[in-house]
């Protein structure tokens, strides 16, 4: 519940606790899923009857073709399943960005209820797709609104090979900071870029409050602060649900500290967890009904020594990549 405070000169503010819950680098690890989806679950329905604010991001590489879930729909499960948890935005891994052939990623979030935040992917015409947005601004309370920025690594070679244009995150990030400063009272970076990047955003680009951290799997558990500027992280596979607490007044931000919450001692949910077997059941049929190819003889495999099937994978490899070696 907001309380009212007291300015110099008499005027009456009043104050707010927001908190922002996010997760990164899952890459399709589902085991703690549904003590994640419960625990979020619960947080979200204490925050609602204390009338405080909750907003929920993910930071990339929330899908992973190693999963036969993400493997048979192409993630669009994934973005079925944070639709069900309510994410308000998400910004876009490399798992996502470049594992996906170009239609693929194109129609990714078709069924998105939740904006997707990269400011620096582009069509090969110089157009953003119609999906992507460089930043959004989220009214968190009826007083305070937050900016949310969102960038990718740049794997430039690949991102092209499959029909996009994928440009150097810092510039546009930092027009987009100039630009949401104007239109809100904090800004977040979604930073699917690494660590050092992430501390190089706080150390060069004026204007950013908060950085949700991903790409590097690195851990934060109390935050980093570094130029005045919160650096988050959770980790990787769904491990850890990373939190921030915002104490605001008014229009300003007053506050922010940040920790994470392991996921294995969360609460499990049954019912996630049978959805997440119902799923995987139906994906590995539908896969099972592929015909991927015709063998006409065995293709034995050895894990620690040469074998027939490492060695047509390694020349397919060779040949696809148009290398001098395949491995």
């Amino acid at each position: 519940m907001g309380k009212f405070g007291v300015m110099e000169g008499g005027a009456r503010v009043l104050k707010q606790t927001i908190y922002i819950y996010h997760t990164n680098d899952v890459h399709s690890h589902f085991e703690h899923w549904p003590q994640i989806v419960r625990f979020l679950s619960e947080r979200r329905r204490e925050h609602r009857a204390r009338n405080e604010a909750m907003l929920l991001f993910d930071v990339g590489d929330f899908l992973d073709r190693v999963h036969p879930i993400t493997e048979a729909t192409r993630g669009k499960a994934n973005v079925d399943l944070l639709n069900d948890l309510g994410y308000d935005a998400v910004t876009i891994g490399n798992n996502e960005g470049i594992t996906l052939d170009y239609d693929e990623l194109d129609t990714l979030y078709e069924r998105a209820r939740f904006p997707v935040v990269v400011a620096n992917l582009f069509r090969r015409n110089g157009e953003r797709p119609h999906w992507a947005l460089p930043y959004v601004v989220i009214p968190a309370t009826e007083t305070f609104r937050i900016g949310v920025v969102g960038a990718t690594a740049p794997f430039s070679h690949f991102y092209e090979l499959l029909g996009w244009k994928i440009a150097p995150p810092f510039d546009l990030l930092a027009a987009a900071v100039e630009e949401v400063k104007r239109k809100a009272d904090c800004v977040v970076v979604l930073s699917h870029l690494g660590v050092n990047e992430d501390e190089k955003i706080a150390a060069t680009i004026p204007g950013v409050d908060i950085v949700l951290g991903a790409h590097t799997h690195h851990v934060f558990p109390e935050g980093k602060e570094v130029n005045g500027a919160l650096l988050c992280a959770a980790g990787k596979y769904g491990q850890y649900v990373g939190v921030v607490k915002l104490e605001v007044e008014g229009r300003r931000l007053g506050r922010a500290s940040a920790k994470v919450v392991d996921a294995g001692v969360m609460p499990f949910s049954e019912e996630v967890a049978c959805r997440l077997r119902s799923l995987e059941q139906k994906s590995l049929a539908r896969l099972e009904a592929e015909q991927v190819a015709v063998l006409h003889d065995d293709l034995p495999l050895d894990w620690f020594a040469p074998s027939p099937l490492a060695r047509l994978l390694a020349s397919a490899l060779r040949e696809w990549c148009q290398a001098d070696i395949g491995w």
